[in-house]
């Protein structure tokens, strides 16, 4: 085993301990980031999509600005397919409905437009 001086010792010690600092730094800041943008809130104006095909892609919602939503929790089934709509959702970011087109999302709010 390799002895080392006095001054040696505390260099590489310091250096160990600000190094596992800014690990640790970087794995809570991107922690933090990831949970502002799960729990971040958009809003937007649409028209409910009922395809009746696959179950998985079967109920969308296409919204004016271009998007389309896949709602996971089933709040959409009680609207009918070309009702505009005002929604509240949170974006998923992973694909648990398993639709390859669109962005998953949960429903938070929805309303129709008269």
């Amino acid at each position: 085993m390799q002895s080392c001086s006095l001054a040696k010792c505390k260099t590489r010690n310091m250096k160990n301990k600000l190094f596992w600092i800014a690990v640790l730094l970087i794995l809570f800041s991107c922690s933090k980031e990831t949970d502002e943008k799960k729990f971040e809130i958009k809003k937007g104006t649409g028209t409910v999509w009922l395809s009746g095909g696959l179950a998985f892609c079967a109920t969308q919602i296409r919204m004016d600005s271009g998007d389309t939503l896949i709602p996971v929790n089933e709040q959409i089934l009680f609207y009918q397919g070309g009702q505009q709509v005002r929604i509240s959702f949170s974006e998923l970011e992973i694909r648990e409905s398993g639709c390859s087109i669109g962005k998953d999302c949960e429903i938070i709010e929805i309303t129709v437009i008269e």
